[in-house]
């Protein structure tokens, strides 16, 4: 038999040809596995993830795991892994404020803890202190006045605490008010809330020198005078050398990580869609 059949099946015979179709076939898949766009289908248990992962079982289970429950540990988490980078190729981690603040909160700390820094000596951390002694300085001290008037019988509004709020802020003389007076020097805040309670303590440390307020309490009304202030006086390094240690490191973290994201910022072109 001819005809066009026999010089087709003559040219399927042909070994060049099956070499091209093997060629183009061979050429086909490498170019499949290098697509950029696909993504990467290897998973390699590192044994730092391993140790990590024996490591948080023995912790729960408050002894050395056995074989199987350490293959079933690492398999456990090679499921989950799985299950995150698909869910990654399919996009489930945008426009989800969780996930995103999880990741930035992981970079935040990449970031600043890329390398561990000399521990700093005694001399840097007492300049670090010296910018700024405030910030470590004991609490401020308070002298005030406090008089109550307790609420009459027939009253059934603070008519009275009001004229006598606006007598003494005029500058009467607190004796010609009435009611009970007592006063204080040199009280910290912790202290005026352990004397006379929460409300008057908080009244205190938040009112200017010279002024007065006006609290009601269940039997009439308080009114709260404080007539100086005196700054926290500063401690010994010694005493709180711990504290400005804790301080500077996170001083330190927040520059490195201000620096990281100055650089970040060089690498992107950041614009605000109109």
């Amino acid at each position: 038999m001819t005809g066009p059949w026999t010089s087709i099946r003559r040219v399927l015979r042909e070994p060049l040809l099956h070499f091209a179709i093997l060629g183009a076939g061979v050429f086909w898949l490498g170019t499949l596995a290098n697509d950029p766009d696909e993504p990467d289908r290897t998973l390699v248990v590192s044994r730092d993830v391993q140790e990590r992962i024996v490591a948080d079982l023995e912790a729960k289970l408050g002894r050395p795991p056995s074989e199987a429950e350490r293959t079933q540990a690492i398999d456990g988490w090679v499921d989950g892994e799985l299950l995150y980078r698909e869910g990654l190729a399919l996009g489930l981690d945008r426009d989800d404020p969780m996930v995103r603040q999880r990741v930035i909160q992981k970079m935040e700390f990449v970031s600043t803890n890329l390398e561990v820094p000399q521990e700093p000596d005694d001399a840097t951390l007492r300049a670090f202190m010296a910018r700024a002694p405030e910030r470590w300085a004991g609490p401020p001290r308070y002298d005030f006045m406090v008089l109550t008037l307790p609420r009459l019988p027939e009253e059934t509004d603070d008519a009275r605490a009001q004229q006598a709020l606006e007598s003494l802020r005029a500058g009467a003389d607190p004796k010609s008010v009435g009611g009970r007076h007592a006063s204080g020097k040199g009280f910290s805040a912790a202290n005026l809330m352990g004397t006379y309670g929460p409300e008057i303590g908080a009244a205190v440390a938040e009112l200017p020198p010279g002024e007065w307020a006006m609290l009601p309490n269940p039997g009439g009304w308080t009114l709260v005078h404080v007539e100086a202030v005196q700054p926290g006086e500063g401690l010994p390094f010694e005493k709180i050398r711990n504290r400005v240690l804790l301080d500077f490191k996170a001083s330190r973290r927040g520059t490195a990580l201000r620096e990281r994201l100055d650089e970040l910022r060089t690498r992107y072109a950041v614009s605000l869609e109109p």
